[in-house]
């Protein structure tokens, strides 16, 4: 916040609790949900709720990157390819099945 500026804290804290559970509501609820799933229900549930007031869609990305991770597996697209698609996300162009796609697509499992 110092070196980029920006309004600090959520918003609408009910919206970002919103977010933060639709991993869990898809998990409990779809019967197909993988490790994929679950991340892009990060990325899409921040990305949409606009729960900050600032930075909402590169939090929603550091969300489910830091997710996949803690979870064995290394995301790698280029930013100009992560842009594109949080964007396309952010304005609800993206399905979550493309997100789910394009996440497994750029993932590889971390070989320790």
């Amino acid at each position: 916040m110092l070196e980029h500026g920006g309004m600090p804290g959520p918003v609408k804290s009910d919206l970002l609790a919103s977010a933060l559970s639709r991993p869990q509501q898809l998990y409990a609820y779809d019967d197909n949900a993988d490790i994929f799933t679950l991340a892009a229900g990060y990325l899409d549930g921040i990305c949409r709720n606009h729960p900050f007031a600032d930075g909402n869609k590169r939090v929603a990305f550091l969300c489910a990157y830091t997710f996949l991770q803690l979870n064995g597996w290394d995301f790698d697209a280029s930013e100009p390819d992560v842009v594109i698609m949080v964007s396309m996300i952010a304005a609800g162009e993206a399905k979550l099945a493309e997100i789910v796609d394009w996440l497994q697509l750029n993932s590889a499992p971390i070989i320790d």
